[in-house]
């Protein structure tokens, strides 16, 4: 497996969002609606994970974009900026742009 940003300029976006324990269900329905309603059609997205944390106080998208300015590009588009605009009221995303500079891989297999 290639390692991400390596040769292709492809990039990994990590968004670690804090959030009130209560709303956490309702952050992770709306993430999960936007990735398959608006990023899975943008030119120049790969995939996306969305994990929350055990104590409920925290939400992690890890999304793969062919490069950092396809992501851009996305956010960009009317209907993800009104998305993102609804759900201001509950977070403040903060996002980072990462190149994969080493990847180890295991012996073996994690469960999805």
């Amino acid at each position: 497996m290639e390692s991400e940003g390596k040769a292709s300029g492809s990039v990994t976006v990590i968004n670690v969002i804090v959030v009130k324990a209560e709303d956490q269900d309702r952050l992770v329905d709306g993430m999960r609606q936007m990735c398959t309603n608006l990023m899975e059609k943008q030119p120049g997205f790969v995939s996306a994970r969305i994990y929350k944390s055990r104590d409920k106080r925290r939400v992690a998208v890890h999304a793969n974009w062919a490069s950092a300015e396809a992501f851009e590009a996305a956010f960009r588009d009317p209907d993800v900026l009104f998305i993102m605009r609804k759900g201001l009221d509950i977070v403040q995303p903060e996002w980072h742009i990462y190149e994969c500079v080493h990847e180890a891989p295991g012996s073996a297999e994690a469960e999805a």
